[in-house]
C-alpha cells in the first residue's frame, strides 16, 4: 500500500521481503532483520542469517510463527531446540537446555555437564543476547568452580569481551554492567581485592562496556563502598546474602 522507505537504494517501491514472504518478514519496512529458525512438525531443520538485525524469527511448517497458536509445551520444545542449535555452535562438549525457572538464571550444571538457559534470557528475542548467555556459562564450563567473587568477575569479564556482546541488547549490556560491579563490591568488601586492584578491574571492564561504566562510589568502609552504572542514579552496595557461585 505504500513505497518501501527504502526505495531509492533498492529501486523496488512495492516489493515487499524480496518476493519471498514464506521465509522473510518486514516489520519495519526497512531491510530484512531476522534470525530465521525453520521447524517441520516440530523439529528444527534449517536456520537462516539475513545478515540484518537480531530479532529471533520462528517459521513453522512454511508459516510465521504464531505464539498464541502452540501451546507452553510446544513453544518450550522449539527454544530448547534453538538453544540447542546455538550452544553447539559455542562448544559440542556440553550439553544445552532450555527451562522455565522463576527463581534461578541461566547456570551451568556440572553434574550433568549442562548448560541451561531460561525464559528470561529470551525475553528480549534477541539472539545476541542468547548467545552471549552461553558464552558466559561456557566460560564456567571452561574455567571450573568459582570459588571466590573475583573469580566469578573474570568470567563477566570474559563475557564482555565477546563480539555477541557488543551486538546484544542495551538491557543486557546494563545487566552485565551490574552484576559485574555487584561482584568487584563483594570481592572488595570480602579482602579478595585492595582499593587499587577494584580501581584497575572497574577501569578494564569500562573499556569493554563505555557505555555502561562502572563509577565507584569510595567510603571509608567496604561496606558502604557503593557503585553506580554509567548515567544511572541506583547506588549498588556490598550484598552479604550474594554467593560467590551465585
Amino acid at each position: 500500500m505504500f513505497v518501501d522507505p527504502l526505495a531509492e537504494k533498492t529501486m523496488t517501491p512495492y516489493q515487499y521481503v524480496n518476493n519471498n514472504p514464506v521465509n522473510l518478514i518486514d516489520p519495519t519496512g526497512m531491510a530484512p532483520e531476522d534470525w530465521i529458525f525453520y521447524f517441520t512438525k516440530g523439529f528444527l531443520t534449517g536456520f537462516k542469517d539475513t545478515g540484518k538485525g537480531s530479532d529471533i524469527h520462528i517459521v513453522n511448517d512454511g508459516k510465521s510463527y504464531n505464539p498464541k497458536s502452540f501451546s507452553s509445551i510446544q513453544n518450550a520444545s522449539q527454544r530448547n531446540q534453538i538453544v540447542n542449535y546455538v550452544g553447539k555452535k559455542i562448544n559440542n562438549k556440553v550439553n544445552f537446555s532450555y527451562k522455565e525457572l522463576n527463581n534461578k538464571g541461566g547456570h551451568y550444571d556440572k553434574k550433568n555437564n549442562e548448560i541451561v538457559v531460561t525464559h528470561s534470557t529470551l525475553n528480549k528475542n534477541n539472539i545476541y543476547d542468547l548467545t552471549n548467555v552461553i558464552e558466559h556459562e561456557d566460560f564456567h564450563f571452561q574455567n571450573g568452580s568459582v570459588k571466590s567473587f573475583k573469580d566469578h568477575v573474570k568470567v563477566y569479564m570474559q563475557q564482555a569481551g565477546t563480539s555477541a556482546f557488543q551486538k546484544s541488547s542495551d538491557a543486557n549490556k546494563y545487566s552485565n554492567a551490574v552484576a559485574t560491579g555487584q561482584r568487584m563490591l563483594n570481592s572488595y568488601a570480602a579482602d579478595e581485592i585492595d582499593g587499587q586492584q577494584f580501581t584497575n578491574m572497574a577501569n578494564d571492564y569500562n573499556k569493554l562496556n563505555p557505555s555502561n561504566p562502572i563509577n565507584i562510589n569510595w567510603s571509608s568502609s567496604a561496606d558502604k563502598t557503593s557503585i553506580t552504572i554509567g548515567q544511572h542514579k541506583k547506588e549498588y552496595y556490598y550484598d552479604k546474602n550474594l554467593k560467590p557461585h551465585e
